[in-house]
């Protein structure tokens, strides 16, 4: 997410020599946004879906009668099924975001299990991490799998 820049060499800031010999010659300076710019806007992104599965989640529990008896109620031209679909959607957008989260946060998360929880003296290498992180996310995935199979086998329909 670079974005590239022209600087004037007189603006007397604090840009490295090679970067204003390159800015005197007229050629773009490019800066790198900062992880803590990438953060930020990661976690105001969990913020606003967070809040808004809270306000759909609401909005279908009180707004639409019960499920089954919501048949040709609208909100704002949308059905009861098309606003679940629309919650479902969110939910899994939400999930995407504390994925990338736990990513750009995962070092200091074997940091804190390995010294802090552990109790040893030094973190797992890089190596090691990546495989620790696809372990974790695989484990997960196999869990709520085993919890979807379970549903499907354990649901009552009703007869006909």
């Amino acid at each position: 997410m670079a974005t590239s820049l022209e600087k004037s060499g007189s603006d007397g800031g604090t840009d490295s020599a090679g970067a204003k010999c390159h800015a005197r010659a007229g050629t773009p300076v490019r800066r790198r946004v900062s992880m803590s710019v990438i953060n930020f806007w990661v976690d105001a992104g969990l913020l606003v879906l967070l809040v808004l599965l809270g306000w759909e989640s609401a909005m279908l529990q009180i707004v639409f009668l019960v499920p089954t008896l919501a048949a040709g109620w609208t909100l704002w031209a949308l059905t009861f099924d098309q606003w679940r679909d629309i919650q479902f959607a969110t939910l899994c957008s939400l999930a995407f975001a504390v994925l990338v989260h736990l990513m750009l946060h995962w070092n200091w998360i074997c940091s804190v299990i390995a010294t802090q929880i552990v109790q040893t003296r030094s973190r797992p290498d890089e190596g090691m991490q990546t495989i620790y992180g696809v372990a974790t996310l695989l484990a997960v995935l196999h869990i709520i799998a085993a919890g979807v199979i379970l549903a499907l086998v354990f649901v009552h329909r009703p007869p006909g």
